[in-house]
């Protein structure tokens, strides 16, 4: 209802801009499981806000189309809304299903790196930002030649947070069975950053 009073363009910034990034980060920094109800919530309001500001429902093809059942792809707008801006959509990713469990790993997929001292590709030292925490992450476990046991000290169960990053890693897997290429094609040891054109499946 707070975006009643905005131009609709100026509500859909706001929802995409602000709104959507807000949540995310959220995600990034909370416990997956315990969000899986509060993101199904959130989707339907986020839905809702989206049915407002375009003063229809664009998910169903009954508001836009005379014959849909004609149409050659009836979930053409659906798609089309959860589609990154990059990819000519409109930005608005679904927040429910299995998103929250993704942003978690990401999360920590991007941070660790820089939580303790490591040496990068170059041989260079780069001091991490919380060295006290090398006991939880294992010395030197984030060094460019470590890809492989990244993760290993931080998921063998001496941290909880690290038990939370790896159930939620595995659970992730389960939604993606036989994934060939990728971060889901490792397990959460060696969980690391994928170049598509240089994937490779590991032994």
């Amino acid at each position: 209802n707070s975006l009643n009073s905005l131009s609709p363009d100026v509500a859909f910034t706001v929802l995409r801009l602000s709104l959507q990034p807000r949540l995310q980060f959220h995600q990034q920094t909370h416990r997956f499981d315990l969000l899986c109800e509060a993101n199904k919530d959130v989707q339907i309001c986020l839905d809702n806000a989206v049915n407002q500001i375009f003063s229809f429902d664009p998910r169903s093809p009954d508001s836009y189309s005379r014959e849909p059942n004609t149409l050659p792809d009836p979930r053409i707008m659906e798609q089309l809304i959860a589609l990154p801006a990059r990819l000519k959509g409109l930005g608005l990713r679904r927040m429910d299903d299995f998103v929250g469990a993704a942003a978690a790993i990401g999360g920590w997929d991007m941070t660790a790196r820089n939580l303790i001292d490591r040496t990068d590709e170059e041989g260079n030292c780069r001091a991490g930002l919380y060295p006290l925490l090398e006991p939880v992450f294992g010395a030197k476990s984030q060094d460019s030649d470590n890809e492989d046991t990244r993760f290993s000290c931080f998921t063998d169960g001496r941290s909880r947070t690290g038990l939370q990053l790896k159930e939620a890693f595995n659970w992730l897997r389960s939604q993606a069975p036989g994934e060939a290429s990728g971060p889901l094609s490792r397990p959460i040891e060696s969980l690391r950053p994928t170049d598509a054109k240089k994937a490779k499946t590991p032994k």
